[in-house]
């Protein structure tokens, strides 16, 4: 939400639309077509072009998440 901001508000000084994501937060982005955006703003990331549901990308995020957990307990250094 933070990158967001201030890549809109850089742009907007320029006098230019333009946004890094679709929406924020993250998992909005996913659920958000390009026919939802403001005209004549600029997106840098655009994909994915299909949408997904709202359960789909949070059982994504969980997985993502027990992934990392399980690399940081295996990678902790126990003394």
């Amino acid at each position: 939400v933070i990158l967001q901001r201030v890549y809109y508000k850089a742009g907007k000084r320029k006098g230019v639309k333009q946004r890094l994501f679709k929406r924020t937060p993250i998992h909005d982005h996913f659920r958000t077509g390009m026919n939802l955006i403001e005209p004549g703003c600029r997106v840098v990331f655009t994909k994915p072009e299909q949408l997904f549901h709202e359960s789909k990308i949070t059982v994504r995020f969980w997985i993502v998440t027990i992934i990392l957990a399980a690399i940081t307990i295996i990678t902790l250094k126990i003394r």
